[in-house]
């Protein structure tokens, strides 16, 4: 499954999407199915912040090649 390499699709996730992600332990799903994911910083800062999953501050804490920060 996938998109079509002819398709281009940009993915701008909230944290909502990813928390919930992260709970159910599915975070890879959006780059397997999209290959990129870009947030915005708001975004990256509460997927970072202590109260977030714990799974989801890992994973931005190690930077992911697959994520990008945009500005909002």
């Amino acid at each position: 499954m996938g998109i079509p390499a002819s398709r281009p699709v940009i993915i701008i996730c909230d944290n909502s999407a990813l928390s919930g992600l992260a709970e159910i332990g599915e975070l890879d799903l959006l780059r397997r199915l999209y290959g990129k994911i870009h947030v915005t910083g708001t975004v990256l800062q509460e997927a970072i912040h202590a109260g977030a999953p714990v799974s989801l501050r890992s994973l931005f804490l190690s930077q992911p090649d697959w994520k990008e920060r945009v500005s909002a």
